[in-house]
């Protein structure tokens, strides 16, 4: 009998493939990512492209557990996010995914992709604070999920991505954050008839956190550290202020002109000023002066979930 069984969790987004790898005791963690870039071609032609699959192919066979990179896992849960819900040839990519990684590849629908990350988020954000929320930033969809301490009882996707609206090379930051802001706006208004700030005020928040590469980037300007440290960004506040003015200070940078720049860099450049424009445009409806940067998210919550389904004596893959 396995009296420490360990669980591995992969986030496929439609940028970056993540996963963790988690021992029941919790003595032992171990994660890993990539940019892959799936979603690329969903804009042009609904599909995902053959050079991505390709790519995400041999990452996921390097990522087989038992190999080199991650160590044997008694559960598997590889879930797939919106490039792998929307993309017209899903089906076919998904069961090449699979036979590559040597696990089922599951598709997890938005409601759940934001109950889990607001689970995730939980226990770096929850301690003190009653209602608050989590806007987790991809690279297809946004989710936005909202609770009382652990339980959430609010959940909303709607579908712009830093990815699927990402900036031309020669667009400004400041053309890139107006230019999203509009597209969240009339998306809310679309999707679920509200406005942004119409959905804030029947939210009744403490605290609004964000889980995403966008929030991470920030954090790390904000920090004034060279470095991505998880440990330093976790939890860290950033004001709104501080945002807008950041905006002003970079506004006229185009896409391509944040390869000097740490936690941006060349490949981020066409995707910042799509998700500063997401998480500014939620951050003033939510008339708050700060947000809470939060490293954990969906793929904390998809462990968790396989933890607490795993017996000492279980082995397996997840359904």
């Amino acid at each position: 009998m396995n009296r420490n069984p360990a669980v591995l969790a992969m986030d496929l987004g439609t940028n970056t493939f993540r996963w963790l790898w988690r021992d029941k005791s919790a003595a032992s963690v171990r994660r890993g990512r990539e940019v892959i870039g799936l979603g690329r071609g969903l804009a042009e032609n609904g599909q995902i492209n053959e050079s991505e699959i390709a790519v995400a192919e041999q990452v996921l066979n390097e990522w087989r557990p038992g190999n080199r990179v991650i160590p044997p896992a008694q559960l598997v849960l590889a879930a797939g996010t919106h490039a792998l819900r929307v993309a017209a040839n899903r089906s076919a990519v998904t069961e090449r995914l699979g036979r590559a990684l040597g696990s089922p590849i599951s598709i997890i629908e938005p409601e759940r992709e934001a109950s889990l990350t607001f689970r995730g988020a939980a226990t770096s954000v929850q301690p003190g604070v009653q209602r608050w929320a989590v806007l987790d930033i991809g690279g297809g969809s946004t989710e936005l999920a909202a609770g009382t301490g652990q339980e959430c009882d609010f959940r909303i996707s709607i579908p712009i991505g830093v990815v699927t609206h990402s900036a031309e090379s020669d667009e400004p930051l400041s053309a890139s954050v107006a230019r999203v802001g509009e597209v969240v706006e009339r998306a809310l208004d679309d999707v679920y008839n509200v406005s942004p700030s119409g959905m804030f005020e029947n939210l009744q928040l403490e605290r609004l956190a964000s889980n995403c590469g966008t929030s991470s980037a920030l954090a790390l300007r904000n920090s004034g550290q060279e470095e991505y440290h998880r440990e330093a960004l976790d939890g860290a506040r950033i004001g709104v202020a501080w945002l807008v003015d950041f905006v002003a200070e970079h506004g006229g940078r185009p896409a391509t002109g944040w390869d000097d720049v740490p936690g941006v860099g060349r490949s981020r450049g066409q995707l910042i000023g799509p998700g500063i424009g997401i998480l500014l445009t939620m951050l003033q409806a939510a008339g708050v002066g700060s947000w809470t940067n939060t490293e954990s998210g969906l793929l904390e919550g998809l462990a968790d979930e396989l933890l607490d389904s795993l017996p000492d004596n279980q082995t397996g893959k997840a359904p």
